[in-house]
């Protein structure tokens, strides 16, 4: 069984067909700032992505939830189906096999930092030979995308880190 998505998009068919759905509709999102995050104890999601699914929500006229959670809950809760989708979210073949996607709404790019005193300058994926490149989760939109650009480059190591707010300390 597939589920929905909201992958830096939305369901554009929910404007279409937004009677087909139920007035009540939960969506997870995780804590990923500026895009999503939560408000205090509540688990309230919030973010501008949490505002154009609410958006869409008054669009359609549904009453929805918003929560934010770590990601492996959130993701559980959507494969599972305990909530109708989840956002925000990097389009992969995999997680194609259990998502329906939307087009995107946003669009980012990933950049490398170094310390100031650093020679360091990225020009094509080679240029990352000898370094340690650290990276928010290995399942994250950005685990996936340095795994894929590290694919042609030997002596590499990546580093995870689970909290966003920590990765660049």
């Amino acid at each position: 069984m597939k589920h929905s998505c909201l992958s830096y998009s939305l369901l554009a068919a929910w404007l279409h067909f937004g009677t087909a759905w139920s007035s009540e509709l939960t969506f997870v999102t995780e804590h990923f700032p500026p895009f999503s995050y939560e408000v205090s104890a509540t688990k309230q999601g919030t973010g501008p992505m949490a505002e154009v699914v609410t958006a869409v929500c008054n669009k359609i006229r549904a009453q929805c939830t918003i929560q934010a959670y770590p990601w492996r809950r959130a993701m559980l809760m959507a494969k599972s189906g305990e909530v109708d989708g989840i956002f925000s979210f990097l389009r992969t073949p995999e997680r194609e096999q259990s998502f329906f996607f939307s087009e995107n709404i946003v669009e980012s790019a990933y950049s490398f930092f170094a310390p100031t005193p650093s020679t360091f300058h990225y020009k094509k994926p080679q240029d990352l030979e000898g370094y340690t490149v650290a990276v928010y989760g290995i399942a994250s939109g950005t685990g996936i995308a340095l795994q894929d650009l590290l694919t042609p480059v030997a002596n590499v190591t990546m580093t995870t880190d689970i909290k966003n707010s920590t990765v660049l300390k």
